[in-house]
């Protein structure tokens, strides 16, 4: 609290004496990181605005000066919840950038991007698709091949036609991004165990179990070399494939990653979560189908103590 106090009337004082933009930028940007993360939105917004005046003042209203601090400032619009206004500032920048460096830059990419962004959370996925197919668009011209840039929007168009359900299409993003992030970050990266994590999602809703399989073992072999065992990258691919083995019969393997999941989960939230629950639930399911009721029966009888005494509302 102090910090931000004291942070405010620093950088309020720089504004006043108009010291070089640069500085003043730096320190801004700074600040809002600071405020931002406290939820002190207006503030740093009215420091933002204060440097937008230095800025078209001392370098004019199209300057690459202008256009940064507008960026800064529509990032604060949007955090605030202010979409429209916003989309209006990041549009000015867009417009700046364009005039100063042309239409075929990173920086014309990197302001579509965040336009793009911006629709896609507000739902308008028409409007969020062509943003970032035209962002696209330019860094594929702009930067190499191999840019993990480029796999980052992949990603994200994979996001959002997952959001619509346009499966056919999140399948081709994802795969196209995962050969990119595979060969700049190499097979075992937080990056693409990231990137598995989605597209095995598809395989799985598609009832690709082959594919899903090999997706999921790799995703394990990925996170356990990349993540300690109580990390959600690696509970969340030994789950699935747990889930995917009983799916399709093989009830021993099933057996193997239900418990292990179980352990895991134990391991980072304690035995009393309703995930740890809902595991031993889906286990006992599994004894079940090759006989062993004992087993079944111990299990649900510990999942049943847990969520009893669960809160209404709190889902495993």
């Amino acid at each position: 609290m102090r910090r931000a106090t004291v942070l405010i009337a620093v950088l309020l004082m720089i504004l006043s004496i108009k010291i070089s933009y640069a500085a003043t930028c730096e320190e801004l940007n700074a600040g809002m990181k600071d405020l931002c993360a406290q939820g002190k939105y207006s503030e740093a917004i009215m420091i933002g605005e204060e440097a937008l005046k230095i800025a078209e003042e001392k370098y004019g209203k199209e300057s690459i000066e202008t256009a940064v601090t507008l960026d800064n400032i529509a990032f604060l619009k949007n955090a605030q919840g202010k979409f429209d206004e916003a989309k209006d500032t990041y549009r000015r920048s867009l417009s700046i950038y364009k005039k100063v460096y042309g239409p075929e830059h990173e920086k014309v990419a990197e302001s579509l991007n965040n336009l793009g962004k911006l629709f896609f959370q507000q739902g308008e996925f028409e409007d969020a698709a062509a943003y970032y197919e035209q962002a696209l668009g330019i860094y594929h011209t702009t930067l190499p091949p191999g840019s993990p840039r480029i796999a980052e929007i992949l990603s994200e168009l994979g996001d959002l036609y997952y959001t619509q359900g346009n499966f056919e299409q999140t399948e081709k993003y994802y795969s196209e991004a995962l050969g990119i992030f595979q060969k700049f970050y190499g097979k075992y990266s937080p990056e693409v165990a990231l990137i598995l994590d989605r597209l095995y999602e598809i395989y799985f809703v598609k009832k690709k179990y082959a594919e899903a399989e090999k997706m999921f073992r790799e995703a394990i072999q990925i996170s356990e070399q990349s993540y300690t065992d109580e990390h959600p990258y690696v509970y969340k691919p030994v789950a699935r494939l747990a889930e995917l083995c009983d799916i399709q019969g093989k009830y021993n393997e099933a057996i193997d990653y239900y418990k292990k999941a179980i352990d895991i989960h134990t391991k980072m939230i304690g035995s009393d979560s309703p995930r740890v629950a809902n595991l031993k639930i889906k286990l006992a399911k599994v004894y079940e189908k090759i006989g062993r009721k004992d087993k079944a029966g111990d299990l649900l009888e510990e999942a049943d103590k847990v969520l009893k005494n669960t809160k209404p509302g709190v889902r495993g």
